[in-house]
């Protein structure tokens, strides 16, 4: 979120420094880049919330799936071998 924020804050007190057309107009640059900063960080939170839903839903959608295989004594199928490996390490402590 940081990074978004810090990057939309930057672009635009750039361009309200170094754009002479805008330059001209705009008495200090500080007010469009404290809106920005607003406005970035809203779509920085949304966009992390979105983010962190899916990572949820991904994290339910193997655990239903390992229950179901070891309910019926399958060995899971759509699970990549990474994430094997460390319920298996998991398992065995």
């Amino acid at each position: 979120m940081l990074i978004i924020t810090l990057g939309g804050c930057a672009f635009t007190y750039c361009l309200c420094v170094y754009n002479s057309s805008l330059s001209s107009q705009i008495y200090s640059p500080l007010i469009p880049t404290i809106a920005t900063a607003i406005i970035a960080s809203l779509i920085a939170l949304l966009f992390m919330i979105v983010y962190g839903m899916s990572i949820d839903t991904i994290l339910q959608c193997f655990l239903l799936e390992e229950s179901l295989a070891k309910k019926h004594g399958q060995d899971v199928q759509h699970t990549p071998e990474t994430l094997k490996d460390i319920m298996d390490d998991i398992d065995k402590k």
